[in-house]
This record gives structure tokens, sequence and C-alpha cells, in this order.
């Protein structure tokens, strides 16, 4: 039976794992990310956010450099399966899935998301928008008209455009 340090550190991969794949859309990359920040880092902040943020900021670096349209994700087999509510994240462009991840997913702020991004916050902010956009206009393509029902109450009559 793994001990509670051995279990927040697994939760601490698994965490830093997820993100690298969702910045960069590779299984590959986002394996190699995470074995060079841990390489990177002391072994104290293992079990920090520092893992994320490297990891972080690895994959975002790397995928920089092989920023090429030509290799975008476009609903490929994946083969680490998600959470449904993060499959659509991977079909986001490059910089609003980044905003995306980063804000929202690590919860980090607008400036330091700015920084990790070389970004100005209001950018992070215009792309983290169009992120929420995308995501939540996929998400009411999936919904049906009796859930819709169920959510605003039965005596509504939602139309879908």
């Amino acid at each position: 039976m793994p001990t509670k340090r051995e279990f927040h550190m697994q939760k601490i991969l698994c965490k830093a794992f997820t993100v690298a794949f969702l910045i960069s859309g590779d299984m590959e990359t986002a394996e190699s990310v995470v074995a060079d920040a841990i390489e990177s880092l002391a072994a104290e902040d293992l079990t920090s956010d520092a893992l994320l943020i490297c990891a972080s900021t690895l994959s975002i670096q790397r995928a920089a450099r092989v920023a090429d349209p030509s290799t975008e994700n476009n609903g490929c087999e994946r083969f680490f399966p998600l959470p449904p509510e993060l499959q659509n994240v991977l079909d986001l462009p490059c910089l609003p899935r980044c905003c995306f991840v980063l804000r929202f997913l690590l919860g980090l702020s607008i400036n330091t998301s700015a920084c990790v991004l070389q970004l100005e916050p209001h950018q992070v902010i215009d792309y983290s928008c169009a992120a929420v956009s995308i995501l939540g206009a996929r998400s009411t393509q999936h919904v049906s008209h009796e859930h819709l029902v169920m959510l605003l109450g039965s005596n509504s009559k939602p139309t879908l455009a």
C-alpha cells in the first residue's frame, strides 16, 4: 500500500502529465516533458506546484519550436484517457488551449500565465475567453432538448440557434 507521500507524488505526476498532454497534444512530448521537468527540479520541488509549472513551461517551449500547422491535433486517435470534459480541450487552437490550461486547470494568475507564455496579460485574457467560448459552443451542440428543459425548468422553451 502506497504511503501518503507516494500517493501525493502519484497525483502530482499524473496531473503534470495531463497538463503537458493537454498543452502539447502529444503523448510522447508529454512523457519527455515530465521526465525533463523531474530531472531539472530538486527533490523537494517534485511534490509541489513547481513540477506543474515546469512541465507547463517546457510543453509550451517545445510546442513553440515545432509550431507547424500540419502537426496540429485534428481529433486524431488519443491513447491517454481523458475525462470527457477535457476531450475538446485538445481540439482548441494552441494559444487558447495553453491559456485555458494555465488559467483554469492550473489556476495560475493572469500575470504568471502571461510570463510563462511570453504574452501580454490582456492577450491571456482574450485567449482564455476564446477558449471558454469555443468549449461552451461545443458542449451546447451535444445538449439534448430534454436536458435543456431539465436545466432551465419545464416552463422554458429553449431554442438552439
